[in-house]
This record gives C-alpha cells, sequence and structure tokens, in this order.
C-alpha cells in the first residue's frame, strides 16, 4: 500500500463506521444513510484496491477504471443538482405562499375600522 492509501482508507473506513452506527441508531432516513454508506464503502474499496475498478470497468466496457469513477462521478454531480435544483423552487414557491399569506394577515390587521365594516348597509365606505 502507498502512503495515500494508508491515511485515506483509514478515514473512509471511520465515516463507513459512523454511517453504520447512524443506521443503527435511526435517526435519520435509511435510504440517505444506506446511499451515503455505500458510497464511503465504494471510495474505501477504490482507494484500497485500485484494480477493482479497472477489472469492473473493464467487464463494463469501459478502458480504466479511472474512467469509470469519472463517470460515476459525472452522473452523481448531474442527480444532484437536479435534486437541489428541485427542492430550491419547492423552497421559493413555499416562500412565495407564505409571504403573500403574511402580506394579507397584515392587510387585514391594519385596516381602519369603517374599511373592515362598512357604514353597516353593505355599500362601504364613501369615496369623495
Amino acid at each position: 500500500m502507498k502512503a495515500f492509501q494508508w491515511v485515506v482508507v483509514p478515514i473512509l473506513l471511520i465515516l463507513v463506521l459512523l454511517e453504520l452506527l447512524a443506521l443503527v441508531r435511526g435517526r435519520e432516513r435509511r435510504r440517505f444513510v444506506a446511499l451515503r454508506l455505500l458510497v464511503w464503502a465504494g471510495a474505501a474499496v477504490a482507494v484500497g484496491l485500485p484494480d477493482t475498478t479497472s477489472s469492473i470497468a473493464r467487464m463494463l466496457g469501459i478502458g480504466r477504471g479511472t474512467d469509470l469513477v469519472v463517470y460515476l462521478f459525472l452522473l452523481a454531480f448531474i442527480a444532484t443538482s437536479f435534486f437541489f435544483y428541485s427542492r430550491y423552487t419547492l423552497l421559493q414557491r413555499q416562500i412565495t405562499e407564505l409571504v403573500r399569506r403574511e402580506a394579507i394577515r397584515e392587510a387585514e390587521q391594519t385596516q381602519p375600522p369603517a374599511l373592515k365594516s362598512g357604514d353597516g348597509n353593505g355599500a362601504g365606505p364613501e369615496l369623495s
């Protein structure tokens, strides 16, 4: 093993253990914890056994293991971008709805009494 592997593999294994603890505790959504666990474990295998990525790449018809890692990273980046963009647009819609409700509530509370109830005959306030 090279010096890089001696440093990175233990860190990745610690992250795998932390994700396993999170999975057992169940405080977070299991899908996200499982996905993170899979990513950390895959990274540990890729760094610790670099020939594994080359073998998998050849089985998939990709020339090098490095290319496989780049393709997977690119696909993950695109999927993550779409996910966060959809969350962003949802959040913007929720903020807009909240601001509208608050503006209406505030406008109703600050109207003069004559505008709220009219003059009793349903005609509303007189305009001059």
